[in-house]
């Protein structure tokens, strides 16, 4: 198992101390454009897509972050935000993924399907050294509580790789 590396660089104090950042974004128009396209492939209510199979469900999803790919959303949004990620990561070199990764998910009280990403941390799933000095950046689009939003485990980025614990399940 690779030891943690993912805060060499010298990153902006707020994130280095709570492992996150908490910011308004300087230009919301890609914002608009991610709404906008969510809600064309998603035009029923929530019970709809709650009923409907995990298959089903996920081939509109699949083709919803396609079309936001090609949207070139994520360089609209490394645009707006470029003077932040580089005072955020203080010198590296800042770069960002060619595709989207568009998380959906139905409330789990009413699918039944557990679709939320679980804890986790991208050095377990990804082999490549950059995986330690990765970003995640997360934003809610629409229908975003306190039940269904982001968990997070406070100050976990301080703790190495090698002294966690995992299973499978």
């Amino acid at each position: 198992m690779r030891t943690n590396n993912y805060y060499k660089p010298k990153m902006y104090p707020m994130f280095k101390k709570n492992g996150f950042v908490i910011k308004k974004f300087e230009n919301k128009n890609f914002l608009s454009e991610i709404k906008k396209t969510v809600k064309k492939y998603f035009t029923k209510n929530t019970d709809y897509y709650c009923k409907m199979n995990v298959e089903k469900f996920r081939k509109i999803a699949l083709r919803c972050q396609k079309e936001l790919s090609k949207k070139n959303i994520q360089k609209k949004f490394f645009e707006s935000e470029k003077k932040f990620l580089n005072k955020l990561c203080q010198g590296e070199e800042v770069w960002f993924e060619s595709v989207i990764f568009l998380r959906v998910v139905r409330p789990m009280s009413i699918s039944n399907t557990k679709e939320e990403l679980g804890f986790h941390r991208e050095t377990f799933y990804n082999p490549y050294q950059y995986a330690g000095k990765s970003i995640n950046l997360w934003f809610p689009i629409m229908n975003v509580n306190q039940k269904n939003t982001l968990r997070y485990i406070p100050k976990s980025h301080l703790t190495p790789d090698k002294k966690i614990v995992r299973r499978r399940v």
